[in-house]
This record gives structure tokens, sequence and C-alpha cells, in this order.
């Protein structure tokens, strides 16, 4: 069973991408019950582009110098590079929690991380609180019904701030004015005939797509459940995501 998860993972890891629902799904399909940490993966996967972009703007409203004129995450490059950065640590996270299995996050994403970090003259504090605020909203999202909400709408110039010079379909959760104002992502990529490939057969007047640097709309993401991600008597697996998070955190401090 552990060598079929790992195959998953080397596919995903191969790619450079979360889980896609068809490997999920194949996963599910061989367990004969117990499908709580799958499912803790497939919520943290549909919502990684909300969850990193929550946990960004709760890292620059602490620490505005970073965004500031000669910060580490100023100008549309190197906010890019920001988030790019907690995405793939959020990435090896849910590679490491399906397997339940620290080591794969030790030897594919932090071996070496801090290293590059303080070279690259990146602020490790600012690292270390941007995983910190991932695994807060993170583990909220997999039992607050309130925050399940929150991971549903991103406003339309939130993403073209954390998502610059990309292309990016989203299914259209609030108007103003006959325009898109808000919306849950579904995909996001630089090049759009990717996209068109993934987004494939979506169509409907509730699915958009624009590109974040085209300012053609008026300025100004989560399937809603009815109970948490993650129940009561599996807390255990909330723990053990925490631990990874933390890990993370004390392997680049």
């Amino acid at each position: 069973m552990n060598e079929a998860f790992i195959k998953v993972i080397s596919q995903a890891d191969s790619q450079g991408e979360y889980f896609s629902s068809a490997q999920l799904d194949e996963l599910r399909s061989m367990l004969a019950g117990g499908t709580a940490r799958l499912e803790a993966v497939s919520h943290i996967t549909k919502n990684a582009p909300a969850i990193v972009v929550i946990a960004s703007r709760a890292l620059f409203a602490e620490q505005p110098q970073l965004i500031e004129p000669g910060g580490n995450a100023y100008t549309n490059r190197r906010m890019a590079a920001c988030l790019r950065d907690m995405d793939f640590i959020l990435r090896y996270i849910t590679y490491a929690l399906i397997a339940g299995d620290a080591s794969i996050l030790d030897d594919r994403c932090l071996n070496g991380l801090r290293e590059t970090y303080v070279a690259l003259g990146v602020p490790i504090g600012s690292v270390v609180s941007a995983i910190q605020k991932m695994k807060d909203v993170a583990l909220r999202s997999l039992t607050s019904q309130e925050e399940q909400d929150e991971l549903r709408e991103l406003k339309i110039s939130e993403i073209r701030k954390f998502y610059p010079k990309q292309w990016v379909t989203i299914k259209v959760t609030k108007s103003e004015n006959g325009f898109p104002s808000a919306g849950e992502i579904i995909y996001y990529d630089h090049d759009l005939d990717k996209l068109a490939d993934r987004v494939g057969q979506l169509s409907g007047d509730s699915i958009y797509t624009f590109f974040t640097n085209k300012i053609d709309e008026k300025p100004e993401p989560l399937a809603k459940t009815s109970k948490p991600i993650v129940a009561p008597e599996h807390q255990d697996l909330l723990s053990e995501l925490a631990s990874y998070f933390d890990r993370a955190e004390s392997s680049i401090a």
C-alpha cells in the first residue's frame, strides 16, 4: 500500500503539481475505509491558491516593509517568487501528509532550503512567519466552516495582486455593475494554452478566465460543506499536519 502512495507522490512531484483528482480517486479506491487523510489532502490541494493568498495577506499586513520599495516582495517578480515558494512548501507538506512520512518533506523540499535562502538574502524570519500563517489557515479550514467560507472567495483585485502575469480561471461568486468582482480560483497558469486544456469542458456564466495584468474589469476560493473536513475523532491527523508545518519552520529558522 505504501508503495502505491509513493508512486502517486512521485508522479505529482515530477510534474511539480499538487495531486490531481484522478490520483486522489485512485488512492481512495484502494482504501477499505479511513479516508480522512485523503479528504484532508484533497481539501488542501483544491484550496492551495486561497491558502497561500490568505496567509500572504496576513504576512504583508504584519510586515508591510516586505512590499514597500526595497522590500523582499517588492515588484511583481519578487511577489510572484514569494508566493511560488509558499506554494512549493505547502505542496510538499501535502505529499508528506498523504504518505504519513516526514522524510518526503525533508528529502524533497527542506534539505538545503535554508542555505539557499541565506545565500539569496531572503529574510528567514519572514519565511518562518509565512509557514506559520499557512499552517493556521490550513488547520482552521479543516475544522471551521467560517474559514471554509473565506477560502471560497477571493477578490479580483487580490487575485491580480498575488498572481501577477498569469491566466486565471475562476468560478464567479460576486459581480459588481456587470463585472466579476470575486470568485473561487479553479486553475491558473502562465501559459494560456495549458490553462485552456485544463479548463476543458468548464463553461457557463459563472466561469471566467482573465489575464491578471490586463485591466478589463472594474477593480475593486472551496466547496462549502455542512461539517468539518476533519471530524473530531481524527484530531490526530490535524496534529500530524501541524507537525509537518512545524518541521518546515524549524528547518528554515
